[in-house]
This record gives structure tokens, C-alpha cells and sequence, in this order.
């Protein structure tokens, strides 16, 4: 190896892109694989790192399986994490919804305005000559920008 190149970590929505493309490469999806929380979690165990996060993906996978369960969960994430000795974030607070407003103190409805009415137009609208559509190239993962060379391993 003669270069040496540094990157920046994945933000958790290419995080998220990324395991979606390995899963996809490997014939499945990652929303049938993880449920929401796991994958929050294991990008954020992993901190950006996609060798990290890949690796930890996969654990959860084991971990998941080696109970018999179908999906990935935030418990399956959390065990294959603390076997890798990496720090598990938080779980982030529960949203909790306003309380609703009592009648007496909603805002009155919206009435309508008087104003003038537009005309309907007598004459039918011509029909409009629509042009070829060209097929277009399938959207490129989200980490297909940041790492442009991993598209050659893909032409293979």
C-alpha cells in the first residue's frame, strides 16, 4: 500500500445507506434486516467508521439470529456492541405530544373571504405535445459520491 487516505466518518444517514447497500448487494433490504433502532444505534456505536459499522452490522445479525429472531433489534445492537467493547449511546427520550387544547381556547375556524370568483375558462385547453421520456440511470447510494472509487469493485 503506498497511499494513505483519511476520511471523514459517515453521517448516520449514509451510515444507514451503506448497510442498505450491502444488504441489497447480498440479496435482502436493511429495513427487513434492523429495525429503526438498531440501525441507529450501530451508527452511532460505530462513529462513521464504515469497517466498524459494517463489522458491528454483521454481529448484530449473529446476535439476532443466535435467538432466533427474524429482525435485528435495539437489544441484538446493544449486545454485539458491548462484546466489541464500543460505547452505547443513550437511548434517546421519549416524544411526548402537547396536551390538547381545550375547546374553549382553540382559535376560532377560518372563514371564507369574500372576493372575486375566478372565471372557468369556455374554451378547452389544448392538449399538450408531451415528449419522449428517456429512461433515466438508476440513483446512485448516498456514499457513491464520498467514495467514487468503490464503484469500480461494483463494474467486477
Amino acid at each position: 500500500v503506498d497511499e494513505w487516505i483519511a476520511l471523514e466518518p459517515l453521517d448516520p444517514a449514509e451510515a444507514r445507506a451503506l448497510v442498505a447497500h450491502r444488504a441489497a448487494r447480498a440479496g435482502g433490504t436493511g429495513d427487513a434486516l434492523f429495525d429503526d433502532d438498531a440501525l441507529d444505534l450501530i451508527a452511532a456505536a460505530a462513529g462513521g467508521t464504515p469497517r466498524r459499522l459494517l463489522t458491528l452490522a454483521h454481529a448484530t445479525l449473529r446476535e439476532a439470529a443466535a435467538y432466533g429472531r427474524p429482525r435485528a433489534t435495539r437489544t441484538d445492537a446493544e449486545a454485539a456492541a458491548r462484546a466489541r467493547g464500543l460505547t452505547i449511546p443513550a437511548r434517546p427520550a421519549p416524544v411526548v405530544a402537547p396536551p390538547p387544547v381545550a375547546a374553549s381556547q382553540a382559535p376560532p375556524p377560518l372563514q371564507p373571504q369574500p372576493g372575486p370568483v375566478p372565471a372557468a375558462s369556455a374554451a378547452p385547453a389544448a392538449p399538450a405535445t408531451e415528449a419522449p421520456v428517456k429512461p433515466e440511470e438508476p440513483a446512485k447510494p448516498a456514499w457513491h459520491r464520498r467514495f467514487p472509487w468503490l464503484a469500480a469493485f461494483r463494474a467486477r
